[in-house]
Order: C-alpha cells, then structure tokens, then sequence
C-alpha cells in the first residue's frame, strides 16, 4: 500500500483462471513468468502440482485454480506463473494469465461476507472493484499456509 494525498493506494496484480479475475497484493510478486514444463512432486497435496526452479531456486508450484476451488489446471503454454514472496514463504502460482498491475484506493477493496467459514472462501479476503469488474482478492497467508517454501 501507498499513500497519494490523502487516499491510500492499493498495487495489486491480475490474474485470470477460465474468465474470472482475481488478484494479489502486488508487493508480493517478484515475477511474472510463462509457464515451462517442471518436475512432479510425489505424495505432494492436491494444489501443489509440481516444483518449479526460478534463477536456481526450487519451489512449489501452486495450482491456483484448484486452491480456489476451481477444478485442476492442465498447463500449457499460455499458462503464466507468478513468482510470489510472502511471509518469508517463496511459491510459484500457475494462473491462465497475468492481466496486469492496478492502483486501486483502499476504499475500493470491499470486505467478503462470510470469508473464512470455509477453507475455500478463507483464501478470498475481499472484492477490489477495478473500473466496472469486480475481481477477489487473494489471501496469500492463506495460499501459503504450510506448503510455501522457506524463501533463500
């Protein structure tokens, strides 16, 4: 977040899954990426689909589609990856596309009814209303959870 004046600017990134938007806080993102062909992780949980190396660092890749409750992604190459750090935790996110960054006021981010009373729901803490769409914001704390990797 920053301040302009007096309103407090929201930077946030968007990303697609099918044709829904959604979006991070963009302070977490170090990269944008398209995707590449990476390395199955046996036993791994279900949204983990793989590990990915970015500049020599081995990470989880995050399927986002099935975080949010979305169904699986079948990567190919139109698919994008976001390399995000959050919490010291440092994670790949397999998303459709990358739409871009925005600077929304904070007054913008509307609060989510009934977030968190399911695993599923707790990953979307908000609705950012960006020109005339309303896209959900992504909790990473809640994508991160156990499966982020310690970042180097």
């Amino acid at each position: 977040m920053r301040t302009d004046g007096n309103d407090i600017m929201c930077d946030l990134v968007v990303f697609k899954i099918g044709e829904r938007e959604f979006c991070i806080n963009g302070e977490d993102m170090l990269e944008n990426r398209a995707w590449t062909p990476t390395t199955p992780l046996p036993h791994s949980p279900r949204h983990v689909h793989s590990l990915t190396t970015v500049g020599g660092i081995t990470m989880p890749l995050m399927d986002m589609s099935d975080c949010l409750g979305l169904g699986r992604a079948d990567p190919i190459k139109r698919h994008a990856v976001i390399v995000a750090l959050h919490g010291g935790r440092l994670a790949a996110l397999l998303v459709d596309s990358v739409s871009g960054r925005v600077s929304v006021p904070a007054e913008q981010i509307q609060p989510v009814a009934g977030a968190g009373d399911n695993s599923k729901s707790s990953a979307i803490s908000g609705i950012a209303i960006i020109e005339d769409r309303m896209v959900c914001v992504v909790e990473l704390d809640a994508m991160f959870g156990a499966y982020g990797s310690e970042a180097a």
